[in-house]
């Protein structure tokens, strides 16, 4: 992940102030999967394929809304 996509992430699902390194790629797995709407309700520890692509889709949204908000808020200064 980029670091814009990874700090949008962290911001989404663990709402705490960034850490100072980049997460990892287990952790970044399991948080869009969390984002798709993934519980692990069976204790499995495995999120299905299309859990994980309803995350990336919402991970890229926000991630666009981001960039646009930015973009907005730079043309106005």
């Amino acid at each position: 992940l980029s670091e814009i996509e990874w700090k949008v992430l962290w911001k989404t699902v663990e709402k705490t102030e960034l850490p100072s390194q980049t997460p990892d790629a287990y952790w970044a797995f399991r948080a869009i999967a969390k984002l798709g709407g993934w519980t692990d309700s069976k204790r499995t520890g495995k999120a299905a394929w299309s859990t994980i692509w309803n995350g990336w889709f919402k991970l890229n949204e926000r991630i666009e809304g981001f960039l646009i908000a930015q973009s907005i808020f730079m043309d106005k200064m």
